[in-house]
């Protein structure tokens, strides 16, 4: 998948769990608490900053009393394609995840290497 395509699904993400908290008139701080993180972690995580993770989509949907897909997709909202969409949605997630990882890994090594 491109990578501004992975970028566009986690961006509608991002805003589709920014728009659940809205839509149920909780403040950061009372997701934060639901789902046992800082208003800060939450904060960076609604903004993109600090990754939303698989588990923490659980959280989410727990918290809501929701399906994953109404996390990923919004309320009342299924993906373009059903189940396969979601699948290959949720693919391109995991390989933005590898990518990232990838990438933090590269940035050790060279700090590693600066230290020497």
């Amino acid at each position: 998948m491109e990578k501004e395509n992975i970028q566009d699904t986690i961006t509608n993400i991002l805003t589709n769990i920014k728009e659940l908290r809205i839509s149920k008139n909780l403040s950061m701080r009372n997701v934060a608490d639901g789902i046992g993180e800082s208003q800060q972690v939450y904060d960076r995580i609604e903004k993109g900053i600090t990754e939303l993770t698989i588990s923490r989509m659980l959280q989410l949907a727990e918290f809501y009393s929701i399906t994953v897909n109404e996390v990923l997709f919004g309320i009342g909202k299924t993906s373009k394609g059903g189940t396969e969409a979601l699948k290959k949605q949720i693919e391109s997630y995991k390989d933005k995840l590898l990518v990232s990882q990838q990438e933090v890994i590269k940035l050790q090594r060279k700090q590693t290497y600066k230290g020497l």
